[in-house]
């Protein structure tokens, strides 16, 4: 058990604004998951539309990213509306906006899944979510997932074994992990 902390922006509240959750505890927690494709694939537990949230991570709403420049003259100057969004998983795992504009965006994924397939012991097949000039200038929605590194390293049998590792900035063992489980 960690010490427990402030509730956050995320815990509901009752018409009189009392707490209906109670108060999180702060954990270094590691979860493995030995066989992803088992039944049940997905947490019984999960808040969301699994159909609908798997379309989102695969890229579905990635059209609903604000543009670059738009996104940084919000950020200066206001808010965000409501039906824009400054970035998706999908979007910044697989199309991340680059600092150098005349490259393009980057697909940070095939680059990891390259470099591993490559050479299956490296620690450099990392992929970020993190934009730097973007994400403390937020005032919702920073992304919680922050990096994503694969690795192959030899089972005891002597076969690679592919071990993705994630660190997340922020995670609700009941309320978010599920659906983040889905998402992985």
């Amino acid at each position: 058990e960690g010490p427990l902390t402030d509730r956050t922006r995320n815990y509901r509240r009752d018409a009189s604004g009392n707490f209906i959750d109670p108060p999180s505890r702060d954990a270094r927690v590691l979860i493995e998951v030995t066989d992803p494709f088992a039944q049940p694939r997905y947490p019984a537990t999960s808040f969301c539309e699994i159909g609908t949230y798997i379309a989102e991570i695969m890229g579905a709403k990635d059209h609903m990213v604000v543009p670059m420049d738009e996104l940084l003259r919000s950020i200066s100057g206001g808010k965000l509306e409501a039906t824009e969004w400054p970035y998706t998983y999908h979007q910044r795992i697989f199309e991340h906006p680059n600092s150098i504009p005349f490259r393009g965006p980057v697909n940070q994924m095939d680059l990891a899944v390259d470099r591993v397939a490559r050479t299956p012991h490296t620690r450099r097949a990392v992929v970020s979510t993190a934009m730097p000039t973007v994400d403390p200038f937020l005032k919702e929605d920073v992304p919680c997932l922050r990096e994503m590194q694969l690795r192959c390293p030899k089972d005891v049998d002597g076969n690679l074994a592919l071990n993705l590792n994630t660190t997340w900035r922020s995670r609700d063992l009941y309320k978010a992990w599920p659906d983040n489980v889905i998402a992985i």
